[in-house]
């Protein structure tokens, strides 16, 4: 898989209606400094969300292997998100069940069971 790395805060246009500040990682260590991003999860992004067609709240994208670990965050040592194959699309208000459907249509893993997000991934 093929991936890019954006300077943390560029705030540069990656992908369909995507800037890269909204996969940054999270943390304030000063030593998480960019955002790896995978090309295959762009390209599946472009196309989830112009089909989705409303706005969509990334909460999680990228995170550095320190924040990944954190008590906050508690992420597996072999999260997708530590390599940028991953994001959690925050559940819209109205029309989860729709929003869920369509996300399983155009990502390869999808995991469902939160209350509040979704977790997308593309694997090796």
């Amino acid at each position: 898989m093929v991936k890019k790395y954006y300077l943390k805060g560029a705030a540069i246009l990656i992908s369909y209606k995507l800037n890269s500040s909204e996969v940054d990682c999270k943390c304030d260590n000063e030593r998480c400094f960019y955002t790896l991003v995978d090309n295959n999860l762009l390209g599946l992004w472009s196309l989830f969300r112009a089909k989705w067609g409303k706005p969509v709240t990334i909460s999680s994208g990228f995170r550095c292997q320190t924040h990944n670990a954190s008590e906050v965050v508690k992420g597996s040592k072999k999260s997708r998100h530590t390599i940028g194959s991953a994001l959690d699309l925050v559940l819209p208000k109205k029309d989860k069940e729709e929003f869920i459907a369509l996300a399983k249509k155009y990502f390869p893993y999808v995991i469902d069971d939160y209350k509040t997000f979704i977790h997308v991934d593309v694997r090796d």
